[in-house]
Parts: structure tokens; C-alpha cells; sequence
């Protein structure tokens, strides 16, 4: 038997990122998920025997001379499969990286082969799904449009919906003719006509975003043209679509240009926040302050986009007691360098978004800290706005609205509280 290869962990956290995301997870839930899988990946590398390192994988037989598909026991795949359904242990993820390592060998056509052998595998549902889902992404590197075919056949089955607008994604970098083409029959086809109230499809939403995202790099007016011939109401959720929308190097003024001219003025700043503020998940704040950089943004357009990559940014802020003024604090740094004007409101917003996740306590002491220190309302106003009122913290959320030094604001924040549930007292002590 030939030695084992496993597949490099970078890799395999694609893959499992893949299909963390397939089950609906937010991408800061992926990037926590995948900290905890990168562990027990190194654990599972580690725990491979010496004689054991090498190339090639043991479920998969040595090429053919002839260059004919092999022979693969998938049904002996499938059992394997289902042992190590749990993922919990260290053979568990070394039975999965076996897995992984030999369909990354797999030709495309062995890789589709596969798909037809197990869809006729008496195996339960789903670890047929799985499978199958794991062979989909590896065609989709090997040939996207070949996997945008396969999975367009399943078009009602809605778990298909979020991968194939991931490989369409890849598709249209890679062979945006062809993917254009697809994208237009299936138009005029009926296949994407929307099944909710709203009139969206988000299929076709996913599917328009990549494409988009690609055309920006090798063809701007035909970007801007697919995003005009959408309904205005939709057209924003094109660039609010997470990894299905990537800004590439090079594109940033591009995609600022189009969202300010395309997008409705209502939509047009938390448009722009939000899809800048992405970019924090692909190299933290630099690569956010770049962006504002390149599109030379305004005062209020900074404001919105350090906002939201602040908001991204704030779950890997300590949980550890007494730590979270650390990560406030480089946050706040970072603010006053690229919107200095928006320091105190984000401020608030953070701290209110982080009192929302059980750290009331903390956040109200920063809040409090940061109100004293600037004199400014605007820290306490947002603060008390997104924070989660209970009966555990409701006189201490009626003391820091009484510190609002502004009676209007500040009766605007108790009314608003007490459509929150909170009921406060006709009189509420001020400062």
C-alpha cells in the first residue's frame, strides 16, 4: 500500500469553511469554527505515523497506463464516511483528510463518475449529501462550469442554491464568456423566477454577484449593465452578498464608482459600509484602510465602512475578564486615524453591540468611561440603542441615560427603551 498524503490543512479549512457556510453560518461563525477545526487538523496531522507520510492515498488505486478512469470502492468511501460522521475525534478528521487528499487526485471525470456511483449507493441521505457536496467542490477547482451544470440539474433542492452560487463564482473568474451565457439562458429560461412575496431570487442574486465581481476586473460597463437591468430594490443586495461578492485588488474604485452611480440614495451608504467593511475578514483594518484610500471616500462614506468593519471585527475582541478595553481601545485607534469625525458614535455602537452578547457589565463601564472622557453624547445615545435590556441590568441602563446631557436626545433614547420593554420612572435622575 502506498504511503499517506493528507490534505495541507489550509486546504482542508476550505473545504470545511465550504460547508460551514452551506449550513447557513455567519462568516464570523466560520472564522471562530475554523480557529477550533485548524486545532484539531494539526492534532490529526501530528497523530500520523512517520512510515505513514508520503504521497498518494490509500482509498485510491494507482493511475491506469492507459489513462482509463480507476476503479474506486465508493460504496467502502461511503462506510468510511459514515464512521467518522461525528468529526469529533483525531481518527475521525484523519479518516475525512484521507478523504479529501484522494479527491484532490480524482480527474474530472472520475470526479463525476463519482457523483453518478454514489447517487445510486444505498447509504443513508446524508452521507450521500455530504459526499456528494465534497466531489461538487473539488469539480468546481477543476472545472467550474462542468460543476455549474451538474448542480443546475438540482435547482429545487434547496441546499444546491449556496453551492452553486459559490462555483458559479469561480466560474465566471475563470471563464466569464461561458458563465455569462449560462446566466442568460437560465434567464430566459424561467429558472430563476422568484418563489417569495419580495420578488428576489436569491439564486440568481448569488449568481449575479459573482459574476459581477468578475466582470469589474476584465469588463466594467458590462458589470455596471447587469446591475442596472435588475429592479433598483434588488440591486443592492448584489454587493451584500459575503464571499459571493469578493473585491479583488485593483477593483476597489471600480466597485465604489458603480455602487454610488447604480444604487438607490437611500441604499447608497449602508451599501457601500457594508461592502467595505467586508474586506476586514480579508486582511483586517489595512486592508479596509486601503479601500477607503483607493476610492477616496468622504467623511460620511468613511463613517459607514469603518462602522461595519468594526462590527465584523468585533467578535474576536477578548472574552477573557477584564481584556475587552484592549481590543476597544486598538479599535478606537484605528478610527480616529480614518474617521476621526465617527470616533464616539462607533464607539457606542461597538460597545452597545458588545453589551448585546453577555457583556453588559463591561461595555456599560466603557461606555460610561469613553462618555466622561469626550463629553459627548454620542457615545451613550448608540450605546443604549443596541443594547439588550433586561431585568438584570435595567436600573443600570436608566442611570446611563440619565448621564445624556441633551434632553431631547436623551428622552428620545428612554421612549425608545420602554417600546423595548423597559418601563422607566416618570422621573429619571440626570448626570
Amino acid at each position: 500500500m502506498k504511503p499517506i498524503e493528507f490534505i495541507p490543512p489550509a486546504a482542508a479549512l476550505v473545504v470545511a469553511g465550504v460547508w460551514l457556510g452551506s449550513q447557513g453560518h455567519s462568516l464570523s461563525s466560520l472564522v471562530e469554527e475554523n480557529t477550533t477545526l485548524r486545532e484539531r487538523l494539526e492534532s490529526a496531522r501530528h497523530a500520523v505515523p512517520e512510515e505513514e507520510a508520503g504521497s498518494g492515498s490509500p482509498l485510491l488505486p494507482p493511475a491506469t497506463k492507459d489513462g482509463k478512469m480507476r476503479k474506486i470502492d465508493w460504496k467502502l468511501i461511503a462506510q468510511n464516511h459514515l464512521q467518522s460522521n461525528n468529526g469529533e475525534s483525531v481518527e475521525d478528521i484523519r479518516r475525512q483528510m484521507q478523504f479529501q487528499a484522494m479527491i484532490q487526485e480524482l480527474s474530472a471525470d472520475e470526479v463525476v463518475h463519482g457523483l453518478e456511483a454514489i447517487a445510486g449507493l444505498d447509504v443513508p441521505e446524508h452521507v450521500k449529501k455530504q459526499l456528494e457536496m465534497s466531489l461538487i467542490n473539488a469539480l468546481a477547482e477543476k472545472d467550474p462550469g462542468l460543476a455549474v451544470e451538474r448542480l443546475s440539474q438540482r435547482l429545487d433542492d434547496e441546499g444546491v442554491s449556496w453551492q452553486l452560487g459559490n462555483t458559479f463564482r469561480k466560474w465566471a473568474e475563470k471563464e466569464p464568456a461561458g458563465a455569462i451565457a449560462w446566466m442568460d439562458q437560465q434567464l430566459a429560461d424561467g429558472k430563476f423566477e422568484s418563489k417569495t412575496l419580495d420578488g428576489k431570487s436569491d439564486l440568481q442574486l448569488r449568481c449575479e454577484a459573482g459574476l459581477v465581481a468578475a466582470l469589474l476586473e476584465s469588463d466594467p460597463a458590462a458589470a455596471r449593465a447587469r446591475v442596472e437591468a435588475l429592479p433598483e430594490e434588488q440591486r443592492s443586495a448584489i454587493f451584500n452578498q459575503g464571499m459571493f461578492f469578493r473585491i479583488k485588488a485593483g477593483t476597489e474604485l471600480a466597485v465604489a464608482t458603480m455602487i454610488r452611480s447604480t444604487i438607490p440614495e437611500g441604499e447608497r451608504l449602508s451599501t457601500l459600509g457594508n461592502t467595505g467593511g467586508q474586506l476586514v475578514h480579508q486582511g483586517g483594518y489595512e486592508r479596509v484602510g486601503e479601500f477607503l484610500s483607493k476610492i477616496n471616500a468622504s467623511p460620511e462614506e468613511r463613517g459607514s465602512i469603518v462602522s461595519a468593519a468594526i462590527r465584523n471585527q468585533s467578535h474576536r475582541f477578548s472574552d477573557k475578564p477584564g481584556e475587552l478595553e484592549e481590543g476597544v481601545e486598538k479599535s478606537r485607534a484605528w478610527i480616529q486615524k480614518e474617521a476621526p469625525e465617527a470616533l464616539n458614535r462607533i464607539t457606542g455602537e461597538t460597545l452597545g453591540n458588545l453589551a448585546s452578547r453577555n457583556r453588559f457589565d463591561e461595555a456599560a463601564q466603557l461606555a460610561e468611561k469613553y462618555h466622561a472622557e469626550s463629553g459627548s453624547d454620542d457615545v451613550l445615545v448608540p450605546f443604549l440603542r443596541n443594547t439588550f435590556v433586561t431585568d438584570a441590568n435595567r436600573d443600570r441602563v436608566l442611570q446611563l441615560a440619565g448621564k445624556i446631557s441633551d434632553e431631547g436626545k436623551r428622552n428620545e433614547v428612554l421612549e425608545q427603551l420602554g417600546q423595548r420593554g423597559l418601563n422607566p420612572p416618570q422621573s429619571v435622575p440626570t448626570r
